[in-house]
């Protein structure tokens, strides 16, 4: 038999301190999981304004209640391996939530309201919608790549679509009502949606040109409840709010620059590398509106040359685009074909625009510039003549 020494045997006995030690570390990995993840979500959530995207990312463990926030960019941002709850929340923008990475999203009794799209799910993101309401001019739900999105209760209605889903992404519902049509391309998967909208198509992607503009091609119930509509409306004001902002700091600065000019009497004549330069300035405009209205995600890189005439106007452009759809490729030309250069005094050539980045995710990060390159002269007969 073995003795155990000292005044307190009980103290010494095999496993006696086993369950003050699994105490310590469970409280230590639940204190590191605190710190990681669910403490910083809570404070994130605490201190954001509603005035800009809210962004959650990482670890981020995160529950939004009683929200209710309007903006003109998208409202919730969330990726990478964040967990967000969202109870009983209003939320209205030009796209209310747009959800990607590995993350996991839970909804309910909760209203998302999208000029363009209520919600954008990506990557292999997984969203369950409860009792909620979502309403987009464009459409209440898209997804895609492998994203799943479980809808239980609630409503879906959307203007040109109730839901879009490509890739090999998935939409389920159940005791759902939906009012828009079903679009699928790919391997896209739509169940459990009432009969009453229309069953699920194959459709072929959008076609590119003027009747895409006017929304041809494109059937679905419109949206028939009448607060969806004024929603939908008030967050198209937001959006326009927005725009106007950017064009009257555009106007603001045109003005002060005029008032410049005059205070400092007339200008001095151009040289040819600051005519140029000013004819580069625009080079690139329009370019990236292209692939935000088709909604593009990813990395985007492209190089456009358009010729221009003696007079400044786009005559031709070859535009050289890494991983545009055709329906991007036809905006581009489009765009670039009612450019005209102001104040042109020649000589023609090409004016180029290039760029590279990454576009989506809540994020722009673009790299442009542009140039111009007067159109070279060539000899013929002993004379000096422009080429045509």
């Amino acid at each position: 038999m073995r003795e155990w020494v000292g005044s307190d045997p009980e103290r010494h006995k095999p496993g006696s301190g086993f369950g003050l030690v699994l105490i310590v570390l469970v409280g230590a990995v639940g204190v590191t999981y605190l710190a990681s993840g669910s403490l910083r979500g809570a404070v994130a959530a605490m201190l954001w304004s509603e005035e800009e995207m809210l962004t959650c990312d990482g670890e981020l463990s995160m529950t939004l209640e009683g929200r209710v926030v309007e903006l003109a960019d998208p409202v919730i941002d969330v990726g990478g391996l964040c967990e967000l709850r969202l109870i009983d929340c209003t939320l209205t923008g030009p796209t209310a939530m747009q959800v990607g990475g590995n993350s996991r999203v839970y909804i309910e009794r909760s209203r998302l309201y999208g000029t363009r799209t209520a919600l954008r799910v990506s990557g292999t993101a997984e969203v369950t919608i409860v009792s909620s309401e979502l309403f987009g001019e464009k459409a209440a739900i898209e997804a895609g790549n492998s994203a799943r999105v479980r809808v239980s209760g609630g409503e879906v209605q959307g203007m040109q679509a109730a839901l879009r889903v490509s890739g090999s992404a998935e939409v389920k519902g159940e005791a759902v009502a939906a009012s828009g049509a079903y679009l699928t391309e790919q391997h896209g998967r739509v169940a459990g949606f009432p009969e009453g909208a229309p069953a699920p198509a194959e459709v072929a992607p959008e076609p590119a040109g003027e009747a895409e503009a006017a929304g041809e091609g494109v059937h679905g119930a419109p949206i028939a409840d009448e607060r969806a509509a004024e929603l939908l409306a008030r967050a198209r004001r937001i959006a326009e709010v927005g725009i106007r902002k950017e064009a009257e700091e555009a106007a603001l600065a045109e003005v002060a620059a005029v008032e410049a000019a005059t205070e400092s009497g007339p200008p001095a004549e151009e040289t040819a590398e600051q005519k140029y330069e000013r004819y580069a300035s625009g080079a690139c405009s329009g370019v990236l509106r292209c692939y935000q209205e088709s909604d593009f995600v990813g990395h985007l890189a492209g190089k456009i040359v358009m010729k221009v005439n003696a007079r400044g106007r786009v005559v031709s452009v070859k535009p050289r685009l890494k991983g545009a759809s055709k329906r991007i490729r036809a905006c581009v030309k489009r765009a670039c074909k009612k450019r005209l250069i102001a104040d042109f005094d020649g000589p023609p050539g090409n004016l180029i625009c290039t760029f590279a980045g990454t576009l989506g995710g809540g994020s722009v990060m673009i790299d442009r510039s542009g140039a111009f390159v007067p159109e070279k002269k060539r000899r013929r007969g002993g004379r000096t003549r422009r080429a045509r």
